[in-house]
C-alpha cells in the first residue's frame, strides 16, 4: 500500500524550470519586459506556467517539454 501510494505520487509529479537572472533593484521590471523560456515535464504544467507568467509579463516566451530539450 505505502509503496503504491509514494509510486503514485512520483509519476504524478509536475516540475516546471524557468530560469532567471535579474539585476539588483529592477527585478521587477525584468520580470515584466524580459523574456524566457520555460521547461517543464508535461504539457498540463507548461500551460499552467504560461497562464502564471501571461498574468504580468508583457514579453514572449518560449516552451520546452524536458525531453526534447536535451544538452
Amino acid at each position: 500500500m505505502f509503496l503504491t501510494k509514494l509510486l503514485y505520487q512520483i509519476a504524478t509529479f509536475n516540475f516546471i524550470h524557468c530560469p532567471e537572472h535579474v539585476s539588483p533593484g529592477k527585478i521587477m521590471y525584468e520580470l515584466v519586459y524580459n523574456g524566457r523560456i520555460v521547461e517543464g515535464t508535461t504539457k498540463g504544467v507548461m500551460k499552467k506556467t504560461a497562464g502564471f507568467y501571461r498574468m504580468f509579463s508583457t514579453e514572449r516566451f518560449s516552451k520546452w517539454m524536458q525531453r526534447e530539450s536535451r544538452w
